[in-house]
């Protein structure tokens, strides 16, 4: 079973009809692949807008106020945040 996409086939979509790609951004997402078909339903397979839907949206750009998110995002970088 593979849990991990083969290199280079990360499109910046998620298909669920690919049960080891549904398995594998379930997983990444901290999802169920149920929670996830939903959600890809709702909002479409791009990448970006179910991490927004799943976590709240991102921060955008230098300046802007922080956004609170939903919940922590473990895809995001944490490698440039700074501790207050």
């Amino acid at each position: 079973m593979h849990l991990t996409p083969p290199a280079g086939l990360h499109s910046g979509t998620i298909n669920i009809a690919v049960n080891w790609e549904l398995n594998y951004w379930a997983t990444r997402l901290g999802l169920t692949p149920d929670q996830l078909i939903v959600i890809v339903a709702e909002v479409g397979n791009n990448l970006s807008d179910v991490r927004d839907a799943v976590f709240g949206p991102a921060p955008r750009g230098f300046g802007e106020a922080p956004v609170e998110r939903k919940h922590r995002d473990p895809l995001a970088d944490t490698g440039n945040s700074r501790k207050q």
